[in-house]
């Protein structure tokens, strides 16, 4: 059976133990959720610290560690010595993706997270990583940008740029002749993203690289790297 340790039991478990079976203890995995836990406070009520009743902790490591270094109170649930769920826990459980994160803000009202929800369903293709960095008229996503999309700082400064870049990518798909641009092309990351550095370049010529793909024989199908990529998009352009 599980239950719930009372608040004014919690301080008998200020020296808990790492479970042998727990993963290897990261400094900076515990210092993120520190941080994490500073700007939107501590989740252990909802998401307790999992201990035996030897005081082993056999999820939630991370997070007890970061609580001990906050000084802050913590939330456990005693669970059996021969508890076996810890694989069940962490092979099925998912971390959040960009779109959860938008789905998030935008039911809390944040219209930006509402518009980019809406770009998102009109032009399927697009990562949301790489959307974000649309958002901000960069390249590609920083980490920087990311940490403000997840705590909801995404600003709609830019729906123009945002609806014109969209707009010039859409327009490439299934383009060409030698070959075709093939749809898992069209949608990978490193592709949009070397777009993205092309039509930030004030020498870029959008409409020579549209013709220059349909008329030149391209490897952009069979290249993986962003920067060959680049080069590639660069050398159609010059054909076009």
């Amino acid at each position: 059976m599980i239950y719930e340790v009372a608040p004014w039991e919690i301080n008998t478990y200020n020296k808990l133990k790492r479970h042998k079976e727990q993963r290897e203890y990261s400094e900076d995995h515990k210092q993120t959720i520190e941080k994490s836990m500073v700007e939107n406070g501590s989740i252990t009520d909802v998401h307790p610290i999992l201990v035996n009743k030897n005081g082993y902790v056999v999820d939630g490591w991370h997070r007890y560690k970061a609580c001990v270094a906050l000084n802050i109170p913590y939330h456990v649930l005693v669970v059996p010595t021969n508890w076996k769920g810890m694989i069940v826990l962490n092979t099925n459980k998912r971390n959040w993706n960009g779109w959860d994160f938008a789905g998030y803000w935008a039911k809390k009202g944040k219209k930006s997270y509402k518009y980019f929800l809406d770009y998102s369903s009109r032009y399927p293709f697009v990562s949301s990583g790489v959307l974000v960095a649309i958002f901000n008229k960069d390249t590609c996503r920083k980490q920087k940008d990311s940490k403000a999309f997840k705590e909801g700082k995404l600003l709609p400064f830019n729906l123009d740029h945002v609806e014109r870049t969209l707009q010039k990518l859409a327009s490439l798909m299934l383009r060409g002749n030698n070959p075709t641009l093939d749809p898992s092309t069209h949608r990978k990351q490193q592709f949009q993203q070397a777009m993205l550095q092309a039509l930030a370049d004030p020498d870029f010529n959008f409409t020579k690289f549209k013709k220059g793909l349909t008329t030149t024989k391209h490897k952009l199908n069979i290249l993986a790297k962003q920067v060959d990529i680049l080069r590639e998009i660069k050398k159609i352009e010059r054909k076009g």
